[in-house]
């Protein structure tokens, strides 16, 4: 979870009020909550039939709705979106799909659609506590190669920005849970290296009056539709 404005969460991002939005990799639909209440009409895909339960199980902001479905394999029409969002989803794509996965972004946004990318970058307080539980540095690295190549996806690139995330939990036990809720085998890491976890989690949060805060750079990759 990121605290902070819209602005702040999603920077670089231009007005989305009115405009047809995916969110790719939508978990519980927090950030879908986001889009809608800023005047999206917002979408939600995610592979996971859990995650679509939950997310479907939220408070309703205004018309925004959720599908099940692979982002390299998207169940829409062409040109169906003015917005394709990939929210430190991408890298959760397998390493080998990844480029179809923007291929299919390209598909279904409109030509001169918005491709917006925000991926977590391999340092910071937030990665440092993750990294034991699960190593991200591999497929956060291709995730990164493969938007730099997706000029033949039909993209181009319009900018790129980094910025601080803030993940906030409110006690350690809401961030291993968390965690497992997202990722299932991770169970068995927690369960084995608890003390040691619990241990770096209160080293490395910053300490506040609801909870946990961990930075996290975060870069931003806006791509337009040829």
């Amino acid at each position: 979870m990121s605290n902070g404005g819209f602005p702040d969460i999603f920077p670089g991002l231009p007005s989305i009020r009115g405009q047809r939005l995916v969110d790719v990799g939508c978990g519980e639909g927090v950030q879908l909550r986001l889009f809608a209440g800023e005047g999206a009409h917002a979408t939600g895909l995610d592979c996971s039939a859990e995650m679509i339960e939950l997310a479907r199980a939220g408070e309703q902001v205004a018309d925004e709705t959720y599908v099940e479905g692979y982002a390299e394999d998207m169940p829409f029409e062409d040109g169906e979106f003015d917005v394709v969002v990939f929210y430190n989803s991408l890298h959760h794509v397998q390493v080998e799909k990844q480029a179809t996965a923007l291929a299919e972004a390209a598909r279904v946004a409109r030509p001169g659609g918005l491709v917006y990318l925000s991926e977590p970058l391999t340092r910071g307080p937030h990665y440092e506590l993750i990294k034991p539980v699960d190593d991200e540095t591999y497929v956060r690295r291709r995730a990164y190669e493969a938007i730099m190549e997706s000029a033949q996806a039909d993209l181009e690139q319009e900018d790129e920005l980094t910025y601080d995330r803030i993940a906030q939990y409110p006690d350690y036990e809401a961030f291993r849970d968390r965690l497992i809720r997202i990722l299932p085998d991770t169970r068995a890491v927690f369960a084995e290296m608890d003390a040691d976890l619990r241990a770096t989690f209160e080293r490395l949060g910053k300490k506040r009056a609801d909870g946990y805060e961990f930075v996290q750079p975060n870069r931003v990759n806006l791509l337009r539709r040829r």
